[in-house]
C-alpha cells in the first residue's frame, strides 16, 4: 500500500516552492541568457562534425553497454533480487541516475552532431531556418544536459576517490577496497565517466552559464525527492550499492 507521509510531502512542497521562486526570478532577470544560445555551439571548432558526430555516438553506445553490463553483474550479485519483490535497487543510486544521464546526453548530442555534418549542397540548404526553429529547442536541452553532466561526473568522482576510497582503505585495507570499488562499473561511473565529458568539454563550443547552476540544483532536488519517497515506500535508505555497505559501514 502506498504511505504518504505528509511531513515528507510537505518539505517536498516547500522546497518546490522556493526552487520554483527562484527559476522565476532568473528568467524574469535574464540570468539564463538564452540569447547566448547559437546553432554553431552544437558543434565544435576543434575537430570535423563527422568526426565529433561519431565520438559522441561512441560514447552513447559504450555507455548503454556498461548500464546493461552493470544491470546483469547486479542480479547476479544480489540475493535481493530472488527473495524479495523489491527489484528496482539498481536503479536508486544516485550514481547510476547520473551514468544514464551521461547517457542520454551523449545520445542527444549525437543527434544535435549528426545535423551539422556537410552532406553536399544540403549542408548550405536553409541552415538559418533550421537555427530559429527545429534545432533550437533541442541544441538547449544538449547544452543544459552537458551542464549537468560535467558537475555531477566531478561530484561523484570526487566523492569516490576522494572520501569513499581513503575511508575503505583506512577501515578495511587496499586489497578489500579494490575488490569491491575498483570493479567494472565503478571505474566506469567513477573514471571513464569522467574522461568522457571531460574530452567533450575540450571539444565542444559550449558556454557555461554561472545561473545554469540552478539546473543542477533540479536535478540534486529531483533525487533528494525520489530518496526520500523510495525510504518511505521500501524502508530502505539509498546510499551506495550493498557491497559498498559491506565495506564502509
Amino acid at each position: 500500500m502506498f504511505y504518504v507521509d505528509p511531513y515528507l510531502y510537505a518539505t517536498l512542497a516547500l522546497i518546490g516552492v522556493i526552487i520554483s521562486s527562484l527559476s522565476a526570478a532568473a528568467f524574469y532577470k535574464g540570468w539564463f541568457q538564452w540569447d547566448l544560445y547559437s546553432y554553431a555551439h552544437t558543434s565544435s571548432s576543434v575537430v570535423r562534425p563527422l568526426f565529433f558526430f561519431l565520438f559522441r555516438l561512441c560514447v552513447f553506445l559504450y555507455a548503454v553497454a556498461v548500464l546493461i553490463v552493470s544491470f546483469v553483474q547486479s542480479l547476479e550479485n544480489s540475493q535481493e533480487w530472488a527473495n524479495s519483490t523489491n527489484h528496482g535497487e539498481f536503479f536508486s543510486y544516485y550514481t547510476i541516475w547520473n551514468y544514464t544521464m551521461l547517457m542520454i546526453f551523449f545520445m542527444f548530442g549525437a543527434c544535435i552532431s549528426f545535423t551539422r555534418i556537410p552532406w553536399g549542397k544540403y549542408s548550405e540548404l536553409h541552415e538559418e531556418e533550421l537555427t530559429r526553429t527545429q534545432y533550437q529547442l533541442l541544441g538547449t536541452i544538449v547544452w543544459v544536459l552537458f551542464e549537468i553532466t560535467l558537475t555531477m561526473a566531478i561530484l561523484v568522482d570526487t566523492v569516490l576517490w576522494g572520501i569513499l576510497y581513503p575511508a575503505c582503505v583506512h577501515q578495511n585495507g587496499t586489497s578489500v577496497c579494490n575488490g569491491v570499488l575498483v570493479t567494472f562499473e565503478s571505474i566506469n561511473c567513477h573514471a571513464v565517466n569522467f574522461i568522457f565529458i571531460f574530452i567533450e568539454f575540450f571539444l565542444n563550443d559550449f558556454i557555461v552559464v554561472p545561473a545554469h547552476c540552478l539546473f543542477v540544483l533540479y536535478w540534486a532536488v529531483m533525487y533528494m525527492a525520489f530518496a526520500w519517497i523510495y525510504h518511505s515506500q521500501t524502508n530502505m535508505y539509498v546510499r551506495f550499492p550493498r557491497l559498498f555497505n559491506d565495506v564502509l559501514l
